[in-house]
């Protein structure tokens, strides 16, 4: 091996070493630079402006509790009642589960006398915000992350599922593309002037105003041989329960699409009744003529 003359070794090292200073600075000259940069960018960043609020606006602080506090209850129920269905629909002309009310009609005026077609809604993967008169009325916390992914802001609706004569919000969450669409419905409160924090969850729910009733709908597994041949259509009506009124099922239909039957079963101790069908068209028309909203 050839040795390195020490003066040119030497005179290598001291060049090297010169150009690594030189780097060093050079770097930290950039970094420094690029630190001022952004310093002065955020600096002249102006504040995200405050949401002017309505004449009964709810307090910050109550609304960050109720957010946390309703986002808990909704992820508790909506992970305990996850729709779970990945068949092919058993009912393929489903109709709309509400009325397409979008609400919006409100103004400045407004302001001392809100009501649920008065707002604008807006959604977040968080929550639902509220707004009337140019400021945020209410904000709702829960789970709308994939709301948001299917396009909340176009497919909430308005409708009455209590039958008091307001509208209440229907927010479809969960069970997209699947026969098992889950909806979180608001309540809306005439004497607190709001919408409840906690919602009701139902599965592709309808209200028949005529009778006072709402329907749901969902594709489930038999019990023989596993298959998702079911489709059970749940009736509730609305009952004094202690202090408030509750929604209390009222009968049940259980269509099955392998034995083509109909059975109809009632929460007042009467024998279930059983309809059998020659086709599975047939069948599908029976049930949406129960369910669809005439």
């Amino acid at each position: 091996m050839k040795r390195i003359p020490a003066a040119i070794f030497l005179s290598s090292m001291l060049l090297l070493a010169g150009c690594s200073n030189k780097t060093k600075e050079q770097s930290s000259a950039v970094v420094t630079d690029t630190t001022e940069a952004m310093t002065e960018i955020t600096s002249d960043q102006p504040a995200p402006p405050e949401i002017t609020t309505a004449a009964t606006l709810l307090t910050e602080t109550d609304t960050t509790v109720a957010e946390s506090e309703t986002t808990a209850a909704v992820t508790e129920s909506t992970s305990a009642n996850e729709p779970a269905s990945t068949a092919a629909p058993l009912i393929t002309t489903l109709a709309p589960v509400t009325t397409q009310m979008m609400g919006g009609q409100g103004g400045q005026q407004d302001g001392e006398n809100p009501h649920p077609l008065h707002f604008n809604y807006f959604f977040s993967p968080e929550y639902v915000g509220l707004r009337l008169a140019g400021g945020n009325y209410q904000s709702i916390g829960g789970d709308f992350a994939e709301a948001v992914e299917h396009n909340a802001d176009m497919t909430y609706t308005l409708d009455d599922i209590n039958f008091d004569g307001t509208p209440d919000l229907f927010v479809a969450i969960h069970g997209f593309d699947t026969p098992n669409v889950q909806y979180a419905v608001y309540l809306w409160n005439p004497d607190q002037k709001k919408f409840a924090e906690t919602p009701l969850l139902y599965l592709n729910p309808v209200c028949h105003a005529d009778t006072k009733e709402f329907c749901t709908l969902e594709q489930k597994q038999n019990d023989t041989d596993g298959e998702e041949t079911l489709c059970v259509m749940d009736v509730y009506t609305w009952a004094p329960s202690l202090s408030e009124i509750k929604p209390k099922k009222a009968r049940e239909y259980v269509a099955d699409f392998k034995a083509l039957t109909l059975t109809e079963t009632s929460t007042d101790g009467s024998d279930p009744k059983e309809t059998s069908f020659e086709s599975k068209e047939a069948l599908e028309k029976a049930v949406l003529d129960l369910y669809s909203v005439s």
